[in-house]
């Protein structure tokens, strides 16, 4: 709840109910009750009583401390998968290793489109956390979500890893790596995705800026 900008908390509800019960009382000191029942059924004499409430009540308010607003997180963890990802391989030969049915990637998911991580060792354990957003949402929403969840995107190392590893992943439901990206014709930016239908397993990129379905996973590390 919220008031000209003001965040409260159940502290503040409390302090609110407290000065309340001494609001009233201040406005009607030295009153005799009978006399007080008297102006208040007088014409005009309720809303000067709601004036002197109100007046107090502003002032009151106006003193509480703002809390800061938590952060709300759209998206969710829905699982995690362990991988090794070594990157020793070309990104040619760890898409080889995938044995997808089907590329539509038009051979561009490469080692010069997508060179390996930098600064990350040649081999290592990751776990792969998978966040799913209710809402259809874009990429840039996401990234920012999953950093306030202390989370980054996965990349293409860790993609292929997946899919090498993992393959009946994608047959469930369509992974995303958001932390590689590549822009080619037409100043495109686009992402690797893992999808699959039935038994048939696909490796394609997709634009960056298209608006993802609730049916896809996004894939994170933690920070």
């Amino acid at each position: 709840m919220s008031n000209h900008g003001t965040t409260f908390d159940i502290g503040q509800y409390n302090a609110l109910h407290v000065g309340m019960t001494r609001v009233l009382p201040a406005a009607t000191t030295g009153i005799d009750p009978k006399e007080l029942l008297r102006k208040i059924n007088e014409e005009g004499g309720i809303n000067r009583l709601q004036g002197a409430v109100h007046s107090a009540l502003v002032e009151m308010i106006g003193n509480l401390p703002v809390v800061a607003p938590v952060p709300t997180f759209f998206g969710r963890m829905v699982g995690s998968t362990i991988v090794v990802v070594n990157r020793r391989p070309t990104v040619e030969k760890m898409v080889e290793l995938g044995k997808f049915d089907y590329r539509w990637d038009n051979g561009n998911i490469n080692s010069a489109n997508f060179p390996h991580d930098k600064g990350r060792p040649k081999k290592e354990t990751v776990t792969i956390d998978w966040y799913e957003y209710p809402q259809s949402a874009d990429s840039d929403p996401i990234v920012d979500d999953l950093a306030l969840q202390r989370h980054r995107p996965m990349t293409n190392d860790e993609t292929l890893s997946v899919a090498i590893q993992h393959p009946k992943l994608q047959l469930e439901h369509p992974r995303v790596g958001l932390g590689s990206s590549w822009v080619g014709s037409g100043r495109v930016r686009r992402v690797p995705v893992l999808e699959g239908s039935g038994t048939q397993r696909y490796l394609l990129l997709s634009r960056w800026d298209r608006r993802w379905l609730s049916i896809f996973l996004f894939g994170a590390v933690a920070l």
